[in-house]
């Protein structure tokens, strides 16, 4: 019979354990902040862009002007005046690319990632099997201090 590898023998443990005592291990780094779901939510002011354009365009202009201001004349937006309202859309694309890129890992390829779900998955497979053997160590030892204590009354009646 051979005996389960202990934690400290295990060759996945070999690797990743070290001498230093479990209070002075430090902590995992803690992941950085995720952006804030707004800077990636760029269809509303893309749909108010486009909106304002398509309502100037749609209107022809009045031949008679009235002195009244319709408060949807001033929403509505000149071909003249798309680009600079673009470039506020774009800016906004930007940031979102930069959030993204600055986020951690988003430069790995599948292949990197494949390897290390492969590297995990043997990792936790060794963990299962040294809990199971640290079980069943467990289980013989309560079963022989059972015995010996069953042994002992009878004997002693």
């Amino acid at each position: 019979m051979s005996n389960p590898q202990t934690p400290a023998t295990h060759p996945t443990f070999a690797l990743h354990t070290t001498s230093a005592t479990p209070s002075s291990t430090p902590a995992p780094p803690a992941p950085p902040p995720l952006p804030s779901p707004s800077s990636f939510d760029t269809l509303p002011p893309l749909h108010t862009l486009l909106t304002r354009l398509l309502t100037t365009t749609a209107q022809p202009a009045d031949p008679n002007p009235t002195h009244t201001v319709d408060p949807e004349a001033a929403n509505q937006l000149d071909i003249q005046g798309l680009p600079s309202e673009a470039t506020k859309l774009k800016l906004k694309l930007q940031r979102a690319r930069m959030a993204v890129m600055a986020l951690p890992d988003v430069g790995r390829g599948i292949e990197e990632q494949e390897e290390e779900i492969a590297e995990l998955e043997e990792r936790v497979r060794g963990l299962k099997t040294a809990l199971e053997g640290l079980g069943k160590g467990g289980n013989i030892k309560a079963e022989e201090s059972g015995n010996v204590e069953a042994g002992d009354t009878k004997m002693g009646g």
